[in-house]
């Protein structure tokens, strides 16, 4: 009984010590050993493995696995079901391989190896096989540069037989995600086996680790005979899509290895890409054969673009082909259209390139090359470009300038793949490139022993001659560069048409540099000589360097030595540096408007660059003098500014502008988010005009100042304390007239108050008060009252007036509103009229407005505009006077009028060159929307005929975006008889027309003829009598009903009205203007009376030659 007991217990004791011992260090000694010496009796070849981890019964981990240094593997860990093997299966939980590495170049020798390994004893029966492996991850690993570092997760599952000369596979399955392959057949295991293995499988394109990847590669196929020459079968489908890309075809492949001679393959692809032209949307389509068949070669390639055809044969054994082929092909590109030809050769183990040339009317490329695969795999070969007109890269990329010129380039090759020699030159002649002419640039290039030298080359222009010398070597990155000339012209640089800089002079430099590209290292001079910057004449200045470990000394000087800059920098981050400047009687009148200015100062700086904070510097001015006219500036005692620990500090500055002094003391931040200001300003009182004398462009200004300022705080929260007073300002500029102005503004802590700001402006006088407090650098409130009287204004496009107003404003945080009247005293609208700024301001009005500031949003407007006296409108349209009473309210953002405007007199108009009186005008604001008023016009006309006299009524009624016009007549008569009347002078002769030639009895081609003469007669006849451009008459002259008449009168120099209507018929009525903008650009508006429909066209017309 205790027997039975203790049974199982030892035998569990003896399992649990088995699997104890699995996982022990001596253990896997000896199990590694073992694997080690299986491989090496196995495939012959050397192996090693680093380390085994875990247990050898459920999980174990292999550490740097190398084969013959060929396979090596980083680390290979496999979880298992050791209790499968008794039913003759393997089942892998999970197989994970990190860091696999495979040598290309080694791996045939490792196979050659193998083959070599002697037979072993055939086994004597089959043994049935199943192997799973549930997870195969692949990670970290190169394996013949597919897989490229990439992470693949798959399942691995094959059932089958291991018999004595062959390895019968039932199943075996590849699966990652939606992608398989499955395969099944028989594989021999000796060489006298016969191979048989078909395959199936799908590749999901989204599972690649290729971003923007789509679409799926179908196929199936076989492998049957020999292993050594088997023969392959494969039909395959082709469906990708690569971010705009789409690829699709088929590829059938039929071929008894190794001799070519047998390839049967038939590839067709058809692709739609992206068009290679930038300025068009639409897909290019391209089309790809490939057909190979009993040695015979076709290739071609055809797109919109041209044809590619290569054609030849291919024979002879894989290892050793024979190919003989013909390239030809014609190329279509915008306006370039080279052809291609050439012959590719390999045979012998050469690969030739023969004859090939790409050659056009302005463009020859010829190549002759040759290269053996075999060691030491010998090359060599000559290339030639010649373009005898550089013009041709505009059509081939866009350019913001032309490119032209003529460019040769010839180059050698010989030697190995390994090691090849270069040699090369390039020449360019007669080359504008932008505002460029290079007139001649020759540059000479040798490649050898992986460094790339560029021999003493030269480009010469009408500027002057550079010089280039170095030299690039590819394997350790370090090159030297030589550049230098001994005078170049500097000009101002014209890019579309426009000098960007007002510069010109003469420059010299010769620079050295050398090293590695990240630390290279320098020295060398630039000399600047008769520079002249818009007006201002420089002196000679030189400026020499030496660059070492990313730091840059430099110092830039004139020839007087008046001027000496001297700096110390880094070029990277946080940007040290150190600079001193000295100004030894500096004379300044070159660059200021005085008549004599001279400084001596001294300043120096050192710091951070990229935090400035940390800048500590010093600036000494022991002398400083400007004089102009009869004023002089210069400083009191030595002027001291230090910067410390983040502040500018005043320490002491005090100038004399003539006879009095300016103070200013105290600091400032460098940085002002958050730091505190503390400045005082003291000004006595001192004349405006010597105070901006030294500003370019001096404002013609005069008059006193008087200040006396603190500013405290933080820029966001500033204190001002003070007051500044002006007194008897006078400031002139066109249009604008001011003087006698006077005012004091108080600060007091954030509140500000103007007080009498006051004085005259362009004949009239204003007047402005008020206070503004502002609190966190905005306006909290505000109240500012603007008075003005009889202000004269004059524009050019609107005529003159004189206003008088009274402004209220008046603001709280973030509402802010204006209000008040403006009174138009006189006012004068004298300027003929232009239908140019008529229409673009009707094209601009309730234009949806730009993108506008918060600000505009917020500030509301009540503005009155009246005028007691009216406004007289006196040009070649009118001449009245109108009333206006309006209100312009709204934000600024949106801004609307109401209100009228009318005729306070009888007046005059203009229409179809004939005066109407006006009796009633009103236009009427109203529209609570958008800024549309309403017409209503009545205006009377007498013209008078041989047959009496006509009053002519004009009606113009509607908004003004569909405004009608409407003529009636007393006596009554119909439309275009009133229209007859205002541009002849009398009313349409239809019957006289119609009596003569019915009169004439025709019928058929006499008939036609006679009214072509008719017709002919009375236009001339019309234009010549009449002064009008065109008139014409179009119909049946038989038929009254059909005729229609056109005139073109010419009232003014780049003025046509146009006129169209039918005789009896109103269908055809029309009144159209056409204005000449510029010879080229006219505007053409067209009203159909009949259909109430307008329209309005850009024309632009050219006379090409």
């Amino acid at each position: 009984m205790k027997k039975t007991v203790l049974a199982p217990i030892i035998l569990m004791g003896l399992f649990l010590i088995i699997f104890i011992i699995g996982g022990m260090p001596f253990f896997h000694s000896f199990v590694k050993g073992k694997l080690e010496g299986v491989i090496e009796d196995e495939i012959n070849v050397l192996a090693h493995i680093g380390s085994i981890r875990g247990n050898i019964f459920y999980s174990v981990e292999l550490v740097d696995v190398n084969i013959d240094s060929t396979v090596t593997l980083e680390r290979l860990k496999i979880s298992y079901n050791i209790l499968k093997l008794l039913f003759k299966e393997i089942d892998i939980n999970t197989l994970l391989i990190d860091g696999l590495k495979v040598n290309v170049r080694q791996m045939q020798t490792l196979i050659h190896s193998i083959e070599k390994q002697e037979a072993k004893p055939e086994r004597e029966k089959a043994t049935p096989f199943k192997i799973r492996i549930r997870q195969l991850s692949v990670m970290n690993s190169g394996i013949f540069d597919f897989l490229d570092s990439r992470d693949i997760n798959a399942m691995f599952d094959i059932k089958g037989e291991l018999l004595a000369s062959t390895l019968v596979i039932d199943t075996l399955t590849v699966r990652i995600d939606e992608s398989y392959v499955f395969v099944r057949g028989e594989v021999p295991l000796g060489e006298d086996g016969e191979l048989d293995l078909y395959y199936n499988m799908r590749i999901m394109l989204e599972e690649l680790p290729v971003d923007d990847l789509q679409g799926a590669v179908v196929g199936h196929g076989n492998l049957r005979g020999k292993t050594s020459s088997p023969r392959i079968e494969n039909y395959s489908n082709i469906d990708i899509i690569y971010r705009e890309n789409k690829i699709g075809g088929i590829v059938e492949l039929q071929w008894q290895t190794p001799m070519l001679d047998s390839i049967r393959l038939n590839a067709k692809i058809d692709a739609m890409m992206p068009s290679i032209q930038d300025d068009t949307n639409h897909k290019d389509r391209w089309k790809a054969v490939l057909n190979i068949r009993e040695q015979d070669l076709l290739f071609n390639v055809n797109s919109s673009y041209g044809n590619i055809e290569l054609t030849g044969s291919l024979s002879g054994h894989m290892e050793n082909p024979d190919l003989n082929t013909t390239i030809t092909g014609k190329i279509r590109y915008m306006d370039f259209r080279p052809q291609m030809k050439g012959k590719i050769i390999y045979e012998n183990s050469q690969l030739v390139l023969k004859d090939f040339s790409i050659s056009s009317p302005d463009l020859l490329m010829q190549c002759d090359a040759s290269l053996s695969v075999v060691q030491p795999q010998d090359i060599s070969g000559s290339f030639l470009i010649r373009c005898d007109d550089l013009e041709l890269i505009n059509n081939l990329v866009k350019t913001p300038q032309p490119i032209d010129g003529k460019l040769t380039i010839g180059a050698e090759v010989k030697g190995t793949v390994s090691r090849p020699v270069i040699t090369s030159k390039a020449k360019i002649e007669n080359a504008h490139v932008y505002t460029e002419t290079i007139t001649d640039a020759e540059f000479s290039v040798v490649f050898k022993d992986s460094i790339i030298y560029l021999e003493p080359s030269v480009v010469s222009s009408s500027r002057g001659t550079i010089n280039l010398t170095g030299q690039y070597g590819l394997a350790d990155s370090l090159f030297s560069v030589h550049i230098f000339t001994d005078d170049l012209v500097i000009i101002s640089p014209e890019i579309f048409n426009g000098d960007t800089f007002c510069i010109d002079g003469h420059i010299g430099f010769d620079i050295n540099f050398s090293g590695s590209i990240l630390n290279p290292s320098g020295k060398g001079a630039v000399l600047f000589k008769n520079f002249v910057f818009d007006t201002v004449v420089f002196d000679d200045y030189s400026l020499e360097y030496v660059f070492k470990d990313s730091i840059v000394n430099a110092n830039f000087s004139n020839d007087s030595r008046t001027f000496d800059l001297a700096v110390e920098a880094g070029l990277y981050t946080p940007f040290i540096f150190r600079t001193e400047l000295t100004l030894h009687h500096f004379d300044l009148k070159r660059y200021i408007p005085v008549d004599e200015g001279h400084i001596t100062a001294r300043m120096s700086a050192y710091g951070y660059a990229e935090m400035l904070e940390s800048i500590n510097g010093d600036l000494r001015i022991d002398t400083i003098y400007l004089s102009m006219q009869q004023s002089n500036i210069q400083n009191e005692d030595v002027v001291r500014i230090s910067v410390d620990q983040g502040f500018v500090n005043i320490v002491s500055c005090v100038f004399m502008i003539h006879d009095q002094r300016l103070v200013l003391q105290g600091k400032l931040p460098i940085e002002p988010e958050n730091n505190q200001v503390d400045l005082s300003l003291r000004i006595p009182k001192a004349d405006i005009s010597h105070l901006v004398m030294a500003l370019p462009d001096a404002p013609q200004i005069n008059g006193f100042l008087f200040a006396d300022v603190d500013l405290k705080g933080s820029f966001k929260k500033p204190q001002i304390n003070g007051q500044l007073i002006l007194e008897n300002i006078g400031y002139s500029m066109p249009d604008i007239k001011l003087d006698s102005v006077y005012s004091i503004i108080q600060f007091q802590n954030s509140h500000i108050s103007i007080e009498h700001f006051k004085g005259r402006v362009n004949q009239g006088s204003f007047n402005i008060g008020g206070f503004a407090d502002v609190s966190g650098g905005k306006i909290s409130s505000l109240n500012l009252d603007v008075a003005c009287e009889n202000i004269h204004i004059k524009h050019k496009d609107f005529g003159s007036a004189v206003l008088s107003s009274a402004i209220h404003t008046a603001a709280q945080r973030d509402s802010f509103k204006i209000n008040g009247e403006v009174v138009i005293n006189k006012a004068v609208y004298d300027i003929p009229f232009d239908l140019e700024m008529i229409l673009k301001m009707l094209t601009q009005v309730n234009r949806e407005p730009p993108e506008q500031s918060e600000i505009v949003k917020r500030i509301y407007c009540d503005i009155g505009i009246t005028s007691p006296r009216g406004v007289k409108v006196i040009n070649n349209v009118a001449d009245v006077n109108i009333d206006l009473d309006l209100q312009i309210k709204g934000y600024l953002s949106k801004i609307n009028v109401y209100g009228t405007a009318t005729t306070s007199e009888k007046g005059t108009i203009k229409y179809l060159g004939k005066q109407f009186e006006i009796i009633h005008a009103v236009i009427q604001f109203d529209d609570p929307y958008k800024i549309n008023p309403i017409l209503d016009i009545e205006a009377s006309s007498i013209v008078s005929t041989a047959d009496g006299d006509y009053e002519i009524f004009m009606y113009v009624q509607g908004p003004v975006d569909r405004w009608r016009l409407e003529l009636t007549s007393n006596p009554p008569i119909p439309e275009q008889d009133i229209i007859s009347l205002l541009v002849l002078g009398r009313r349409r002769p239809v019957s006289g027309v119609m009596i003569q030639v019915k009169d004439l009895g025709l019928d058929g081609a006499a008939r036609d003829y006679a009214e072509g003469l008719v017709r002919g007669t009375i236009e001339r006849t019309a234009e010549q009598t009449l002064g009008l451009e065109k008139f014409t008459i179009t119909g049946d002259l038989l038929d009254s009903k059909s005729l229609d008449i056109n005139i073109e009168k010419r009232v003014a120099k780049k003025l046509t009205l146009i006129y169209g209507s039918g005789i009896e018929s109103w269908e055809l009525r029309r009144v159209g203007i056409n204005y000449d903008v510029t010879d080229n650009i006219s505007i053409f508006t067209l009203h159909d009376q009949e259909n109430m429909n307008s329209s309005m066209d850009l024309d632009f017309h050219f006379n090409i030659k």
